[in-house]
Order: structure tokens, then sequence, then C-alpha cells
């Protein structure tokens, strides 16, 4: 029996890959003659992969049995085919299960694979040795979606109503995955997340501007700029007035205020008519004011000691007003006391229109001071929020 077949086609299945013309396997299809008439009947078939047209070394055998042929026609599939730079394919054939040798087909079929590109033939990607380049610059590259978003270039789309992105990652979990900007071909700036510390930074002209760790907590490293700076929550502070700062008010001519002595704090050794002690304080203008806190001696049992936060008018006018004070009320050494009960609607520092001053003055006694410790001011304090940088 004299058999002859052709080649009607054959389809090979692709996959997308790095490389071009990466197969799997393929169905093939062709025509079988037998003593030149068209074949029908059940066949065996075996294929053989050849790197040459003619002659030399198998790379691959297989065999495919009782095939069903109609009319001439068949159809197998194939496995994939081995590595070759060019393949060619010799068939042999036999009546199924026949006792005789299989009979090779002539001349061999060339497998001429059709493969899925991995770049667009109609598109501008250039396949290079580092990876893939698309256009000129002037192109728009949209994955997922098709509309441009203000003068985008380059966008990513994701279909869903919650986190839609892409990662940069790195196989080293101390790698340094980073997202650079570049004008005019030089690197300008980059944000890259360091992964041995857990920070990220930002690197701008080759210095790094801004890091943040894994708590939030934010670096800035350079000078900061900005109309204002508001914090989630007012930021408690203190303003401490020390003894040395208080002078006497109402005397021209006195003896100094002595530090030291009993008390070790501060009074003074003239005590006819004096009736008040006076220190300014600074504030920082928009705080709020919260509480006065102050220490004192009070050894003398005939008066009191009362430590007094006043809001001065820079215009004058009868306008000063003690805000918030504290006194004692027992006899004692270093006796401190707290008042938080400052003026509702003058708690806020207004550093246009007033100055701030502490007084300390005996509450009683036609004597005023008295001319040694046994009444003096050691520490006042006052404590203040803020809603924005100082």
């Amino acid at each position: 029996m004299l058999f002859r077949y052709a080649c009607i086609a054959f389809v090979m299945l692709m996959t997308l890959g790095a490389l071009p013309c990466r197969a799997e396997p393929f169905v093939y299809q062709g025509r079988l003659d037998a003593s030149g008439q068209a074949a029908t009947g059940r066949f065996d078939f075996q294929f053989e992969y050849y790197g040459t047209p003619t002659g030399g070394i198998v790379a691959l055998t297989f065999e495919a049995l009782d095939v069903q042929v109609t009319d001439g026609l068949f159809a197998v599939e194939l496995p994939e085919p081995p590595t070759l730079q060019r393949r060619w394919l010799e068939i042999s054939v036999r009546p199924h299960g026949a006792p005789v040798a299989y009979t090779a087909l002539t001349p061999r079929s060339f497998i001429g694979a059709a493969p899925v590109a991995t770049t667009s033939l109609d598109q501008p990607w250039i396949s290079t040795a580092s990876g893939l380049t698309y256009g000129d610059g002037d192109e728009i590259v949209l994955l997922n979606r098709t509309n441009r978003i203000g003068n985008e270039f380059f966008g990513v789309g994701a279909d869903t109503s919650g986190f839609g992105g892409m990662y940069i990652s790195t196989t080293s979990e101390d790698g340094e995955p980073f997202y650079g900007y570049s004008a005019g071909g030089g690197i300008n700036a980059f944000h890259y997340f360091d992964g041995e510390t857990g920070r990220m930074r930002l690197t701008i002209a080759g210095r790094e501007a801004v890091n943040v760790d894994s708590s939030g907590n934010t670096v800035i490293l350079g000078t900061i700029q900005a109309d204002s700076f508001e914090f989630s929550s007012p930021e408690p502070d203190v303003v401490s007035v020390p003894p040395a700062a208080f002078r006497p008010a109402n005397q021209v001519s006195f003896v100094p205020y002595v530090a030291g002595g009993t008390a070790a704090s501060a009074y003074v050794n003239q005590p006819t008519s004096l009736a008040v002690l006076v220190a300014p304080v600074s504030l920082p203008d928009g705080a709020t004011v919260t509480e006065l806190t102050s220490t004192m001696t009070d050894l003398d049992s005939g008066r009191q000691l009362v430590t007094q936060l006043a809001r001065i008018s820079r215009t004058g006018g009868g306008q000063n007003m003690a805000l918030v004070s504290t006194g004692t009320a027992e006899v004692g050494t270093y006796l401190t006391k707290t008042d938080d009960s400052i003026l509702v609607g003058r708690e806020v520092v207004d550093n246009v229109n007033y100055s701030y001053e502490i007084w300390v003055n005996p509450s009683f006694g036609s004597n005023g001071w008295p001319g040694n410790s046994n009444l003096a001011v050691n520490h006042v304090q006052v404590t203040y929020t803020l809603e924005r940088a100082r």
C-alpha cells in the first residue's frame, strides 16, 4: 500500500512570554492518501522532530496510535516542539495494529510557528537588552482604562471601589524599592522605602529631605516654611518665672531683693509701704492659659501671700485685671498652690493689646512686707496650651 500525505493546516497554541515563539502542544491537521485514494480508517502515526530538512538526528519522537482518518483528513495533537532554531517534522504511518513497520512519508514538513507576539506589531514597541521601550515620548500608555486624566502619559486603572494601585517590589526584605522623577534626563528626585530601617525617604537633588518611620514620626531635614501650622490636638507648655525676676512695683529707691537667706528666694529688705513684687512674663500670642502654680514661703502668721497673673492694657484706662491667682492659707516653707479657674473669655493671650505680669503681694497687715525672709516667692509657673507651632 502506497501512502501519500499533504499538510492542510496546523495551529500552534502559544502563551505570552518573555521569549518569542515559546510554543506549547499544538494541533497538526493533514491529508492522507492510500494508493492514490483518500484514506479512511484507523491508523497509527509516528512523528519525529528534526533540526534539518533531511538527515540529522531525531530530537523528539511521538506516536499517535489508532487515529481516525476520514476521507483522508486527520488531526493529531502533538507535543511542544524541542528547542531548535528551525524544526522539521518527519511523519510515518501504518494501518492500526498491523504487524508491519512504519512507512515514512516524504518530504519532511517544516513547522513554521505562528507565535503570539510579546510586542504589538502595529505599535512602536522596541525590544532591547534591558526590556521594552515604547514610542518617542509623545505617546500615551494606559493600562486597564481608556480615559486620560489631566496631562498624564502613563496611567493604570482599577475597576474597584476599594484600593487600586501598583507595588514596586524587591526580592530582599532589605531592598529599596523607589519611584523617581526626572526633568531633562537628570536624577532630580525620588522617594523610596528603606527596607533595612523601615523608613520612607524622600531625596531631592541628591540630599535627603524627609523621612517617616513606621509609627508616622516625620523628620524634616531642612527649613520649614508655611503660612501656618496646626496641631491635631493642643500642646501643653509652661513658662517659669524665677524669684530673681521680681522687683518692687511702687518704690523708686529700695534695697534690692535678696536671693538667699532662710527662704532662698525673693524678698526685700525695706518693708515700709511695699505692697507688690512684680515680674514680667512672656506668653505666646494665641496661647490659652490653663493654670497658675506658685511656690511661696509664708512664715508670718499675720500675713498671707497672693500670686496673680495680671493682664495689662497697652492703652491704660483701668484695664489691668488679675486673670488667675493663688494664695497661702497656712504657715509654712515652700507652699505650692495651683489655680486653674482662669477668667472665661480672658484666657487667650493677646499680645497685640495687652502685656502680662506676675504680681506677688501680702494680703493682710498694714506694714507691707516684713524686712526678712518670713514672706518670699520661690517660683511661679504659668501653664498654657497652643494649637499652632510656636
